[in-house]
């Protein structure tokens, strides 16, 4: 990645920030820690490579994500960064939760780390089972569960 262009909601300001300036890691980013920056696009440095090794490794990631992720339903993708050595979707499947539905929200049986709109899903819907699995993991294994996604607006 070379940079990245970000709307600044408290001074209406377009900003472009250098890859180094992002401080990108796992699941981490300046744009995470301030709230006001949102990403509206990015500027990718692609390596070039042999166009059937291309196509294989594409081929086998979009079958990876089909059989792994819950996909015929919207989500926003993971909702908890994993903790150290752990699978934050397998702790939530551990306790049960795989399948658990609040409202038109739902704990994916596929994957529970991913919470599905099953059609109409609240927001309050979906923070019910953000504080459930939360709960459920704390309890269970003693482990807090942190989320990766970011609230807009709460």
């Amino acid at each position: 990645m070379e940079e990245v262009e970000a709307y600044d909601v408290k001074t209406d300001e377009v900003i472009i920030f250098k890859a180094e300036k992002c401080f990108f890691k796992y699941r981490e980013s300046i744009f995470k820690k301030r709230k006001n920056l949102i990403i509206i696009s990015a500027v990718f440095k692609l390596k070039k490579g042999e166009k059937n090794k291309i196509k294989g490794d594409i081929k086998n990631y979009l079958d990876y994500r089909s059989k792994n992720h819950p996909l015929e339903f919207p989500s926003a993708g993971s909702v908890f960064k994993n903790p150290p050595e752990k699978s934050a979707g397998e702790l939530i499947g551990k306790c049960g939760l795989a399948g658990k539905i609040f409202g038109k929200a739902q704990i994916s049986s596929k994957h529970s780390n991913f919470i599905i709109n099953m059609g109409g899903a609240k927001a309050s819907d979906v923070l019910s089972l953000i504080n459930l699995a939360k709960k459920e993991v704390k309890d269970k294994f003693k482990i807090e569960l942190k989320e990766e996604i970011k609230y807009l607006g709460f």
